[in-house]
């Protein structure tokens, strides 16, 4: 079926079905309406006749029954009814017809019922005798006389009237005698027993005939009326409603495909007018929403296109992902944003020694531009403040002061910064307010949470250590990802993310089992936070390696001596090496106060490295004057510290936390 437009009068144009317009629908829901309200009434009628017909009958049965039995009370019943040529006989016979019709019955009769229940014999019958004029039924009215029999089935009502109770209902019957109501009553002999059953029909189908033609009589012209006055209705209700609506409707169609449209004009106070006035309002909204949609669309273009260049700029500062590794260590890292920028960042730098690695994991408060821009300022003036200071602590206490002093937005950022040796396995760092470290396989490592930075001046952060065995890593991330949101609406958490990445066995398999993991649990809700991680993984390296703590004692040393001998064999520098260890480690056991000395021997071929960690008081053995000595006069002992860095090819000491480490380089090859 094809739809058209219509006409500014609102005429259908040629094409619609009829059945298509609301009139049409109307009108048939009002003419359903009227022919299922005319049914309703006549079922009603009728329900309502049957009603009356079972009380009249049973009212005129009733007294049939006790006028006979009132009649019979004091004759001896088997004289009477011995034969029907008495005189007495037709004399009951016809006082019994004038009650009959006195009362309005069709017919009345008395029967008597042998012992075996089974056979009807009659005492008298009396009724009328015209045909019946039942379609269903083309048997001439034959009424029973005197001693005539009957066999026909017994119903229920007669079986109560034979064990001498009223009636409770009626029994319908429908035969040659017509549509029947009939009543049963028990006749009594002077002794109390059931001598017959009195029978009385009541001609329903009669009193059916006569209100069903009076019902139709009146709902006839009552139906004539009513669809007159539907036709009228629904005339005006086209010319008041329906038409005005049309020209709307049309209105609004032509509006959707011009964007334009005339106003209409319809001086009305009712509903149709307000409907006028709400279109001329609409439409003129919708012109000057339109304008203003095309100007911000212009906008949007133009600001889609500022921040697809932010994100590229972003990629190029934090890329989506980042691997790298080198002797002794492998290190992975993601950043996943929730907006097309976002404020976590990390970094992941190969110190230019070729050592050491350098890790930040970082998280700025608040999402989009915004905290774009800070995080690049943030992460900039990081790699700035590491770059020049002694140790971790003092590179982001020394940046906070500088975010402070000019963060006009109040923004501030967690960050967690460290630099990994993987000659002494430590993991040298310090925490400003961030998520605390997940050591794989071992659990959470529980650091000085520190504060974040751009919140208060002197943030009073602290430096700490890590250990990371061998075959083990440290995993940091962003909030993000414990706090990534089910489908159940609960929190990923600790635990899941412990439970994730409980058995991997490198940086990339940490950051992938995680990455799995947070997808399952998301389901379909949208990722909410930026999600950033990083694993450092501690592996063996291709160099020779001894490690041991040792207790704080110089008969200790001979250990180390013995493990650099086996690792470079004997030789002038190897001897040269040995020296400067065992200066350092003497220092050590008599000077500091340690409890236990950590050393670590690892050649590559052509260097010896040596790291000696202690827990003792902080003291900088490279900082002492060196004496003007030949090799032959230090070998002579007494000859102190200072020789270290003469015979070192490389030399570095820093304070981790609570530790002295030394970390010296020799040319053994």
């Amino acid at each position: 079926m094809t739809t058209r437009a219509k006409d500014a009068k609102g005429e259908l144009a040629p094409g619609v079905a009829l059945h298509g317009s609301l009139l049409y629908r109307i009108g048939t829901y009002a003419v359903v309406a009227l022919l299922w309200s005319t049914v309703v009434s006549l079922m009603l009628c009728r329900g309502y006749t049957m009603n009356e017909a079972m009380r009249e009958s049973q009212a005129a049965t009733n007294a049939a029954a006790v006028s006979i039995t009132n009649y019979l009370e004091d004759v001896d019943l088997d004289t009477v009814f011995r034969s029907g040529e008495s005189e007495k006989y037709r004399d009951l016979v016809g006082d019994v017809d004038e009650l009959r019709k006195g009362l309005g019955l069709k017919y009345l009769y008395l029967y008597v019922v042998n012992e075996a229940r089974d056979t009807r014999t009659y005492r008298f019958v009396v009724g009328t005798e015209e045909e019946n004029n039942d379609e269903d039924i083309d048997i001439t009215t034959y009424i029973p006389t005197f001693g005539d029999t009957s066999v026909a089935p017994f119903s229920e009502q007669e079986y109560e009237a034979l064990d001498g109770l009223a009636p409770k209902t009626y029994e319908i019957v429908r035969n040659q005698y017509g549509y029947l109501f009939s009543w049963y009553y028990p006749l009594f002999r002077s002794d109390g027993t059931v001598y017959g059953v009195i029978g009385a029909d009541y001609d329903a189908g009669h009193m059916m005939r006569g209100v069903t033609d009076n019902t139709i009589a009146f709902a006839v012209p009552m139906i004539g009326i009513l669809f007159a006055n539907i036709l009228l209705g629904l005339w005006l209700l086209k010319r008041r409603v329906l038409d005005p609506v049309r020209l709307v409707s049309k209105r609004m169609v032509l509006f959707t495909e011009v964007g334009s449209g005339e106003p209409l004009k319809m001086k009305r106070d009712d509903e149709i007018g307000g409907i006028a006035l709400a279109y001329n309002k609409m439409s003129d909204d919708i012109r000057r929403y339109v304008l203003e949609l095309e100007k911000m669309t212009a906008d949007r273009v133009a600001s889609d296109t500022e921040l697809s260049v932010a994100r590229r700029i972003q990629d190029g500062l934090v890329p989506s992902s980042k691997e790298v590794s080198g002797n002794g260590f492998d290190a992975y890292a993601v950043a996943n944003s929730a907006r097309i920028v976002g404020g976590d960042f990390y970094d992941l730098v190969v110190i230019p020694d070729g050592d050491r690695v350098y890790v930040v994991m970082a998280d700025v408060s608040g999402k989009g531009v915004s905290s774009a821009l800070f995080m690049a300022m943030c992460k900039t003036l990081l790699r700035e403040k590491i770059a020049t200071s002694a140790t971790m602590a003092e590179a982001l206490n020394e940046a906070n002061d500088a975010i402070v002093a000019e963060n006009p937005e109040g923004l501030f950022v967690t960050v967690f910064a460290g630099i990994y040796d993987p000659h002494t396995q430590i993991l040298s760092y310090a925490n400003a307010g961030h998520t605390r470290p997940l050591l794989v396989g071992s659990g959470f490592e529980h650091p000085d949470p520190g504060i974040a930075l751009g919140v208060f001046e002197d943030a009073g952060i602290i430096d700490q250590t890590l250990h990371i065995p061998t075959g083990s890593g440290v995993l940091l991330y962003t909030d993000g990802v414990t706090e990534a949101v089910g489908e159940d609406g609960s929190f990923y958490g600790e635990e899941r993310l412990e439970k994730a990445v409980r058995s991997a066995t490198n940086a990339h398999d940490t950051i992938d089992r995680v990455l799995t993991s947070l997808e399952a649990f998301r389901g379909s809700r949208e990722q909410f936070d930026d999600i950033t991680m990083l694993a450092l993984f501690a592996l063996e390296d291709d160099a020779t390696r001894w490690h041991a703590t040792l207790p704080s004692d110089l008969a200790s040393f001979a250990q180390v001596r013995d493990a650099i001998l086996n690792l470079c064999g004997e030789g002038s520098d190897v001897k040269r090496a040995i020296l400067a260890c065992d200066e350092a480690f003497a220092n050590v056991v008599m000077y500091s106060g340690a409890t236990e000395v950590e050393v670590t021997c690892e050649h590559d071929g052509e260097v010896l490295w040596v790291t000696i960690a202690d827990d003792g008081v902080a003291f900088d053995p490279l900082a002492q004057d060196s004496p003007d000595l030949e090799f032959e006069e230090l070998d002579e002992g007494g000859m102190g510290l200072s020789f270290i860095a003469q015979i070192a090819s490389s030399a570095s000491y820093e304070r981790s936390g609570d530790r002295n480490v030394l970390k010296m380089g020799f040319h053994v090859a």
